[in-house]
């Protein structure tokens, strides 16, 4: 199995006022008392890379809107202590019409991405702010007992991303447009998805309002 990892961070992030990817993040980590600090969209990456680590899978970053000031901000290495990173690990893709909905940014992904010759797509939006490598773990061991399915996300009665698409899904992935997003597809072939229950997925980040609940529930 050849994962590649797609990270969603291409919005223009209007609800939430500035450029949400690249907002500092802080959590309180229960067995000590400092506060961590880092970014909306190094918080997602670190995750990505520690799963992908012991099968040296590659990693894209899908950019659009506030691309100028989001990609000098992202971290290329992983925060493990002892941790290597070979090159190239991380790719940055730029999606030319990401004004036109999050459809056209999976879209435009998929098709540079599948350029390479992977067996899946594991796809994870950018402000999932409490998502954990546990969970894309279980996602991912999920996708190993069943390769031929859809693995999907199960939140709040919701299926949806983060996702494990398989390759008979690419040209589906494909064809999205505007802002109909993967959902629609997990749907659509609901028959032939696996579910994971992650509660986490449930919380993402859309204003300030968000953000500021999340951090005050880590403290």
């Amino acid at each position: 199995m050849k994962i590649a990892y797609l990270l969603l961070a291409a919005g223009a992030s209007k609800r939430f006022g500035s450029v949400k990817q690249i907002v500092p993040i802080y959590s309180q980590h229960k067995a000590v008392t400092a506060l961590h600090s880092t970014l909306l969209i190094n918080k997602a990456i670190d995750n990505l890379l520690k799963i992908s680590a012991d099968c040296y899978q590659d990693i894209y970053i899908a950019v659009g809107g506030n691309k100028e000031q989001v990609v000098p901000k992202i971290e290329f290495a992983s925060n493990i202590e002892g941790s290597q990173l070979r090159p190239n690990a991380i790719n940055i893709l730029t999606v030319e019409h990401w004004q036109q909905g999050i459809g056209q940014s999976i879209s435009e992904s998929v098709n540079t991405i599948t350029q390479k010759n992977y067996s899946h797509i594991c796809m994870v939006l950018a402000d999932l702010v409490a998502l954990t490598y546990d969970d894309l773990l279980n996602l991912k061991q999920a996708s190993l007992n069943a390769p031929d399915n859809i693995i999907a996300a199960c939140y709040q009665q919701i299926v949806g991303v983060p996702a494990i698409f398989p390759k008979w899904c690419f040209n589906n992935l494909c064809a999205l447009r505007g802002d109909i997003g993967a959902k629609r597809l997990i749907k659509q072939y609901a028959e032939k998805t696996v579910t994971v229950a992650i509660p986490n997925a449930a919380i993402d980040i859309d204003t300030p309002a968000d953000l500021h609940r999340w951090s005050t529930s880590t403290q």
